[in-house]
């Protein structure tokens, strides 16, 4: 069985006063469908980095010097902004880390989910909110069809976290990839949406890709 995704000698590297530092040197991998892979590091090492070049998201000083990234016979660094769209979160997802940050402050966390949906696919109004309440289910959030009015604001940071796993899983990916939850968290709601990851990757038969903090 081919890889779904193969990672060949990628370097990212940020332009500094001194000259370019690398962050990520010569990073390889290969990850099969349904496989789960943790890339394994300490904080700074560039790990979040990797992930972030992954989508084609490293903004300037930083650029990707040298690599590939294949997928589905592609290589992703070669992709022009029309055809990223039709990979970036349909395809492959990214949860966002910081939750507070990737959400929206003045939308309820029930229309941003629903509007991850409408961006991917065809569905009435009935229809989105009916997947919206399936999605929150699955993370983890109780009483999902009461809640979906509620503001990010107005939840734990474990909820919020939660959200944006249900945003990433909009579209259905086949590749899901997530940094640890922050260590802003309590220890045992870091390992509940480890473990709601690790179940959510053998459910769904995604491959996933998890950042994991070494100290």
């Amino acid at each position: 069985m081919p890889p779904i995704l193969s990672v060949q000698d990628l370097k990212v590297q940020f332009k500094t006063e001194t000259g370019y530092i690398y962050a990520v040197n010569d990073i390889s991998f290969d990850l099969y469908p349904a496989e789960t892979l943790t890339i394994v590091g300490e904080s700074g090492a560039g790990k979040t980095v990797s992930m972030l070049a992954l989508l084609g998201l490293i903004d300037p000083p930083g650029e990707i010097n040298s690599g590939k990234v294949l997928f589905e016979g592609s290589d992703l660094l070669q992709l022009n902004p029309d055809d990223w769209q039709r990979v970036r979160g349909k395809k492959i997802a990214l949860i966002q880390q910081d939750a507070l940050a990737a959400l929206n402050p003045v939308l309820t966390f029930g229309l941003q989910v629903s509007e991850a949906l409408t961006v991917h696919e065809e569905l009435s109004k009935r229809e989105a909110r009916e997947r919206t309440i399936e999605l929150l289910a699955r993370v983890g959030i109780s009483t999902p069809e009461r809640q979906i009015e509620r503001y990010p604001h107005q939840l734990s940071g474990g909820m919020r976290q939660r959200v944006t796993i249900a945003i990433a899983l909009a579209a259905q990916p086949q590749i899901l990839i997530a940094a640890e939850p922050p260590t802003a968290l309590d220890v045992s709601v870091q390992a509940e949406l480890i473990d709601l990851l690790l179940g959510l990757q053998k459910q769904l038969g995604m491959a996933l890709i998890l950042a994991h903090i070494h100290n």
